[in-house]
């Protein structure tokens, strides 16, 4: 029994290479010929609909922003967000360089995809050229520009919080021995 499931795995696992078929195969539908809600919106209307959502956002987002940031806040919880800013600042810096590395990897896999494994003759307005240079390029200008500088150090703030705020938590008392 142990030997069927196997055999089956195996031969569900290769069934995908029998297709012999990729991404350039995909036909995509004109926009221009695409209707939504029964005709009422074609499709360059639903991008452009949904390219105004995002502005609208990006507005609401940004004036939320300027009325928190209006907001009075206490001199130890500054700190602390201080020391936040400072950890995710990091954090999201180490993540840009691994995905640059990984666009960088991306873009020499479609490289080879489309020149090394695609023999179709198609005419160079159909090709993927252009757009591997674009993706190399962005990826390794990228690279460079992520790994020319080092993230600066994590600040510590003077004082704890607790002393900044005379936390009964904190008070000089003296420790059990």
């Amino acid at each position: 029994m142990n030997c069927v499931k196997k055999l089956t795995a195996a031969l569900l696992l290769s069934l995908p290479a029998l297709a012999q078929a990729g991404e350039a195969d995909i036909r995509i539908p004109d926009l221009a010929k695409t209707t939504f809600l029964h005709g009422a919106l074609t499709g360059h209307q639903v991008l452009w609909l949904g390219l105004v959502v995002c502005a609208l956002a990006t507005a609401y987002g940004w004036w939320q922003y300027l009325q928190t940031r209006a907001l009075p806040v206490h001199r130890s919880m500054s700190a602390v967000s201080d020391i936040i800013w400072e950890t995710c600042k990091t954090y999201l810096w180490q993540q840009g360089k691994f995905l640059a590395g990984l666009w960088v990897l991306i873009a020499g896999c479609m490289t080879y995809y489309f020149a090394g494994l695609e023999h179709k003759d198609a005419p160079p307005s159909q090709s993927f050229s252009g757009l591997r240079s674009l993706v190399f390029s962005a990826a390794t200008a990228s690279l460079g520009s992520v790994s020319a500088s080092t993230p600066s150090p994590i600040r510590v703030p003077p004082s704890p919080p607790c002393a900044a705020i005379r936390s009964p938590r904190c008070s000089s008392r003296s420790s059990p021995a």
